[in-house]
């Protein structure tokens, strides 16, 4: 959506996507050295630059991709209001993505590794399931609860800073703060 908006503004820089990439791709080897192996940002940086290939495609390819995901257009239809509604509450989990892929695999040190509870392989897949939910659960609502005070999440806002290069007003008063005083 980012790149979409700086094409329509005809601010989109190749070497502004490339820094913020960068970024998540630094951030990403942290997450996989630091914490977890498994970690999938670095791979999620390397995708995003395409996007800036994918806005400047051709009208062709375009309708190609777009026909091959024509498959997935009617599920709104079928489920509609049902669907949003039961997937509403993920709207604030998806705006602190990177927070939350981070704050898994601290809660999975914690509850897994040596260093925590050391319960890798001593769970039932009930119960497995069971703790998956619930620290899914209390990170939707941490995420409702947070979003409520700040405009981003705590790794949104430092990967923002770093991509823009100064800091960011990131609570919410903060911003209503400096549009007012930008406005006397």
């Amino acid at each position: 959506m980012q790149a979409l908006y700086l094409y329509e503004k005809n601010e989109l820089s190749f070497s502004f996507f490339l820094r913020r990439m960068f970024i998540l791709f630094m951030i990403g080897l942290l997450h996989i050295i630091l914490l977890w192996s498994g970690g999938v940002l670095h791979l999620y940086a390397i995708l995003g630059l395409l996007v800036t290939l994918l806005i400047r495609a051709s009208n062709r390819m375009l309708v190609i991709l777009s026909v091959f995901f024509l498959l997935f257009l009617y599920y709104d239809q079928i489920f509609g209001a049902l669907f949003n509604y039961l997937l509403n509450p993920l709207k604030y989990t998806g705006r602190m993505a990177l927070t939350n892929c981070v704050m898994h695999s601290v809660f999975g040190l914690i509850l897994f590794s040596f260093l925590g509870f050391g319960l890798y392989e001593t769970l039932s897949p009930l119960q497995t399931i069971v703790t998956a939910l619930a620290v899914f659960i209390f990170q939707i609502i941490y995420n409702w609860i947070w979003l409520r005070y700040f405009l981003y999440g705590s790794l949104e806002w430092v990967w923002r800073c770093l991509t823009y290069r100064k800091l960011l007003p990131v609570r919410k008063v903060e911003c209503s703060e400096v549009a007012l005083s930008k406005t006397e």
